[in-house]
C-alpha cells in the first residue's frame, strides 16, 4: 500500500508551527498508544505510526501518512472536506470508515446518500438520517456571515457516527479535524480524548479537536435536532 508522507500534505500547516519539548512528546505519545491508539492499524506499521506520531506532535498536530484515499495509516484519521460533505460526501466518507465500523461491531450493510426535493438524507442499513432541509438552507444562504450549509454537515456527521458509536457501547467517538476544504475527522476514544484534553498545551489551535458540540456552537442560524 502507497502512504503519502505527511510532512509534503501538512507543509503549509508544520512550517512554522511550534517546537514542543521532545520528552513532553513523548511521554503523551506513549500513552496515548497505551490507551488503544494502534487497534486498527496493521501491526506492520505500529513503529513507524509511533514514530510519525512522536514528529507530528512535536510541531503542534497529531498526523500519520494517508493512503491513496487519504485514510491515515492510523486508520483513525478520514478525509471530511466540509464542501463535499455538504454536496452529499457523507455517505462515501462512513464509506471510508467501514473496517472500523465493524471492528466496532457495528453492522453496515447499505450506505447511501439520498437529494430529495427538500432535503439531503444519508441512509445507513434503510434508516434515513437527515442532514439538512432545504428550509434551512435558505434561512442561512442570507445570514450576513455566511451560509451554515458546511458546518451543518460536519455536524451531523459527527452526530450520525458518533450514534452509531453510542448504540453498540462502544467508547470511540468521532471528532473534527481542521476544517473547510482541509477538513479531516478522528476517531478516538473517550479516554483518548481526555488524555489530549489534559496535554492541549502541546497542539496549535489550527489542529484543536472539536466535537458535535462544539460545531453546533459555530452555527449562525440555529438548527433543529435531527435524528
Amino acid at each position: 500500500m502507497v502512504f503519502h508522507h505527511f510532512r509534503k500534505l501538512f507543509e503549509r500547516f508544520i512550517t512554522d508551527s511550534k517546537q514542543n519539548s521532545p520528552e513532553d512528546v513523548v511521554d503523551f505519545v506513549e500513552e496515548l498508544l497505551s490507551l488503544g491508539y494502534l487497534k486498527y492499524a496493521q501491526g506492520e506499521y505500529h513503529s513507524t505510526i509511533k514514530e510519525q506520531l512522536i514528529s507530528s506532535v512535536k510541531a503542534g498536530a497529531i498526523i500519520t501518512d494517508w493512503d491513496d484515499d487519504c485514510v491515515g495509516m492510523d486508520r483513525r484519521s478520514y478525509p471530511a472536506d466540509n464542501e463535499a460533505l455538504a454536496e452529499g460526501a457523507i455517505g462515501e466518507c462512513i464509506r471510508l470508515m467501514v473496517p472500523v465500523l465493524k471492528a466496532e461491531n457495528i453492522c453496515v450493510d447499505l450506505i447511501a446518500d439520498h437529494f430529495d426535493e427538500d432535503r439531503y438524507t444519508v441512509e445507513i442499513n434503510g434508516n434515513r438520517h437527515l442532514i439538512y432541509t432545504q428550509q434551512y438552507v435558505e434561512q442561512s444562504i442570507y445570514h450576513p456571515d455566511g451560509a451554515d450549509i458546511w458546518t451543518v454537515a460536519l455536524m451531523r456527521l459527527l452526530e450520525v457516527l458518533n450514534s452509531m458509536f453510542e448504540e453498540v457501547g462502544s467508547s470511540e467517538r468521532v471528532f473534527a479535524h481542521m476544517g473547510g476544504n482541509d477538513g479531516r475527522i478522528i476517531v478516538i476514544s473517550e479516554e483518548m480524548y481526555q488524555h489530549y484534553l489534559r496535554h492541549i498545551e502541546l497542539f496549535e489551535r489550527s489542529e484543536k479537536l472539536q466535537t458535535a458540540s462544539e460545531v453546533r456552537s459555530e452555527l449562525h442560524v440555529d438548527v433543529y435536532d435531527m435524528k
